[in-house]
């Protein structure tokens, strides 16, 4: 005859195996842990749940209090003001070096008004296809930067040329100056284009990493998990 559980015990429903535990100033706390979906912007993710925790900190019963101890948001502001910051500090570079090399204040602003008219043309298609400013884009768009200076100095540069020769009038040594350089200045910018092109193909953990630098007005596909 079989003999069951309850016959020599007495079964009950338990609470759950303990397997950690969360403390915080030698006291015991509760965790709870916020994430934001992927593709979502986190900025506004960390926003929304602080204006949440604004009205749950005001209804929680006596003597409970919800703290946050740990806040993705001061991580992420530290880390684009560095990247911005160091934008502005190679902006300033740039034209302390062309403006020794070229020897020629208007030469020296004309190239450097490219890094500002660059940066808000990047900003529109920011704004066009859906990106945020995040570590990311701002790290391609100090890569992006330094390419477009390159092209301006050379360009700048032989122009200023051909107008210190003063063969020709003013406007038709810019022209020249310009076409002289302007088909080699076009094949080196796609010869850079081509070498990152593979980014935008990258798929599954990779695709995902790279992303914001590559402004696709549709979601791509991933193979991974």
């Amino acid at each position: 005859m079989p003999v069951t559980v309850r016959e020599v015990a007495k079964v009950e429903t338990g609470a759950y195996v303990r397997r950690g535990i969360a403390g915080e100033s030698g006291e015991e706390v509760v965790i709870v842990t916020v994430q934001n979906q992927y593709g979502a912007n986190a900025l506004k993710t960390i926003q929304g749940v602080l204006a949440v925790l604004e009205d749950v900190q005001a209804n929680i019963p006596q003597g409970w209090e919800i703290s946050p101890f740990y806040n993705q948001l001061d991580m992420i502001s530290r880390s684009i003001n560095h990247v911005t910051g160091a934008i502005i500090i190679g902006a300033f570079l740039v034209i302390m070096v062309l403006s020794f090399f070229l020897g020629n204040i208007r030469s020296t602003l004309v190239v450097a008004s490219a890094i500002p008219l660059s940066a808000v043309f990047a900003f529109i298609f920011f704004r066009l296809f859906g990106l945020s400013i995040n570590i990311m884009t701002l790290g391609g768009l100090a890569i992006g930067l330094g390419m477009i200076v390159d092209s301006s100095i050379i360009m700048a540069e032989n122009i200023y040329r051909h107008i210190t020769e003063g063969r020709v009038s003013y406007i038709q040594s810019v022209i020249n100056g310009a076409k002289e350089v302007g088909n080699p200045i076009f094949h080196a910018i796609l010869i850079l284009l081509a070498v990152f092109a593979p980014i935008f193909t990258l798929q599954g953990i990779e695709g995902k990493m790279f992303i914001p630098l590559t402004p696709l007005p549709f979601p791509r596909q991933y193979s991974g998990h």
